[in-house]
């Protein structure tokens, strides 16, 4: 994550600093968010995405269940 977050930066020209003062922050809180960012917050990273204008896209691999029906199942032949 730390990684990308960097390359992102870097992608748009910014420089730590710059990515500092639209967060309003400190460069030094952009580096260590850079070296390990395992402890930021989910505020911080999603203010961190949009300043880099990067969308953070969720997507559901399992294959989606179908619900139980409501109510008394139906009896088809089959006690329950």
């Amino acid at each position: 994550m730390a990684q990308l977050l960097a390359a992102f930066r870097k992608a748009r020209k910014l420089t730590q600093r710059d990515l500092a003062g639209r967060l309003g922050t400190t460069q030094q809180a952009v580096s260590r968010l850079e070296r390990d960012a395992t402890g930021v917050s989910v505020d911080r990273l999603m203010k961190v995405l949009s300043v880099l204008g990067v969308e953070l896209v969720f997507h559901d691999k399992a294959p989606a269940e179908v619900p139980e029906p409501k109510g008394r199942p139906r009896r088809r032949g089959v006690e329950w």
